[in-house]
């Protein structure tokens, strides 16, 4: 049995349902940024009374105790780098349906004599933003990161028995290093995915 054509009333329901599931799917990927973003400033704002209670406890009991936090902070750094990749992903999801929803609104209105007061560029929301509110969830997220990646290199210096000034050093080092390093991962995750879509040539379909 041969494929039908699809008919021109076909074709504009399937886009309207498409149009409303995008826009579901724009707001859980906004709330699952919230969520995350809760979780994830509870969990840092944690960390400065935790560390400041186990040295009250430990740092007389454990000869080797600022190695120790060195390690607990690295590990902790991977897991905020973990979550940052969470939140670029979620990033990337919520713009390919916010484009959808752009081409599909487009489509039907490019058939009016009514401006539209809502974006009909299928190319945009761009995944790297500066006005982005995901964007400054992530860099948020990043600067965090980034200080706990100078404080793991810290306390190992406190270790090593380095001075004040070299500790002090090696934080502000390991702070833009770690800072660095998430800002490079972001830009070139984010700025591949456009380029993906560039070679597929999936914008602007419609």
């Amino acid at each position: 049995m041969e494929n039908s054509p699809v008919s021109e009333e076909d074709f504009k329901e399937f886009l309207l349902v498409e149009f409303q599931q995008c826009f579901e799917h724009m707001r859980h990927y906004d709330n699952s940024r919230i969520a995350l973003m809760k979780f994830l400033m509870s969990f840092y704002s944690i960390l400065p009374p935790l560390i400041y209670g186990t040295f009250n406890i430990f740092y007389h009991q454990l000869t080797n105790f600022f190695f120790y936090l060195y390690l607990f902070l690295l590990v902790v750094f991977l897991f905020g780098f973990l979550m940052l990749g969470m939140l670029i992903q979620n990033r990337k999801y919520f713009v390919r349906v916010a484009r959808q929803v752009n081409t599909i609104r487009r489509y039907f209105w490019n058939k009016r004599d009514i401006i539209s007061n809502l974006p009909l560029d299928s190319s945009k929301p761009r995944a790297h933003h500066h006005e982005s509110v995901h964007l400054w969830s992530i860099y948020t997220i990043l600067s965090l990161n980034s200080l706990v990646f100078g404080a793991a290199w810290f306390f190992l210096s406190l270790q090593k028995s380095f001075l004040k000034n070299v500790a002090f050093g090696l934080f502000l080092l390991g702070v833009v290093t770690g800072a660095a390093f998430q800002v490079w991962y972001t830009f070139r995750t984010l700025r591949e995915d456009e380029e993906i879509e560039k070679e597929e040539g999936t914008e602007g379909l419609l």
